[in-house]
């Protein structure tokens, strides 16, 4: 990954998992400005991280792999979060005929 802003190091620090998630509460841990998880993708676990403006944007990637998804909404969408999965998880799908 080229480090043009922030070094090797910071950009692991704002990746890495902050904030326990709460008991209550299905969010992943928390980094800085980015939620950190991990999701089955293709054959791999790999380690996710996303950000949302509230239902209505959302931005899910894989760091390691240089793969981002940006769905961008005019308008509340409950299922936006589910939609960039999909998407991210196709990236990850062989492709048939």
């Amino acid at each position: 990954m080229a480090h043009r802003l922030l070094s090797p190091e910071l950009t692991e620090a704002m990746l890495e998992p902050r904030v326990p998630p709460r008991t209550d509460d299905v969010q992943p841990f928390y980094g800085f400005g980015w939620y950190a998880t991990s999701m089955p993708l293709g054959s791999e676990t790999r380690a996710v991280v996303s950000s949302s403006g509230g239902g209505r944007n959302v931005l899910l990637g894989v760091p390691a792999d240089r793969n981002l998804v940006v769905l961008l909404n005019n308008v509340q969408c409950p299922r936006a979060n589910e939609i960039a999965v999909a998407l991210l998880q196709a990236l990850y799908e062989p492709l048939t005929d």
